[in-house]
């Protein structure tokens, strides 16, 4: 399972910063993936943020537009497709280990064996994430006190989201690439 994204590298990563706490796959004993920093993971939210805004602007825009309703109908029309939106974003990118937010800063998410979410750790990551976003993010800001910098979305599904940016020019990571099985 997986796309092979945390195949490589990881004695790379490890002397790029000696120094950076490392998450260690109980698979392997190998030196592990560092653990993504708070500043990076935040600044991967903000831009899967940015993208769930610009798509709820969208609808916003087309359900004030298009249907003649209150101003009141088409903000909560709106707040409720905006949660529907970040759940649907969470069940597609979260399964998979990455967002384009996650993917862009060099990051990517992992259960403790190294491999990806999938289908049921990435729904339970899905909607623990709704709970730490709607409680006014504080499951979010968790990370920033957490040893690990585990959100209560990591801690619920088992998750934790680690630096593979080797290979990286600008932040884009270059080498995803499926695994052949």
């Amino acid at each position: 399972m997986g796309d092979g994204a945390l195949g490589a590298g990881r004695a790379q990563l490890r002397a790029m910063d000696p120094d950076q706490e490392t998450f260690q796959p109980a698979v392997d004993e190998q030196s592990g993936y560092p653990l993504a920093t708070f500043q990076r993971r935040w600044m991967g939210f903000v831009l899967d943020e940015l993208i769930i805004l610009g798509l709820v602007s969208v609808i916003w825009v087309t359900l004030g537009s298009f249907f003649s309703s209150s101003p009141e109908v088409v903000a909560g029309q709106t707040a409720v497709a905006g949660t529907l939106l970040r759940v649907g974003y969470g069940l597609i990118f979260n399964p998979r280990g990455w967002s384009p937010g996650k993917r862009r800063m060099g990051l990517r998410i992992v259960r403790l064996d190294g491999e990806v979410p999938g289908t049921r750790h990435g729904v339970v990551r899905t909607a623990a994430a709704v709970i730490s976003h709607d409680l006014f993010f504080i499951g979010y800001i968790w990370a920033g006190f957490d040893a690990k910098t585990q959100t209560w979305h990591d801690k619920l599904a088992g998750t934790y989201v680690v630096r593979i940016d080797q290979g990286v020019e600008g932040g884009a990571h270059t080498g995803w690439k499926r695994r052949e099985r």
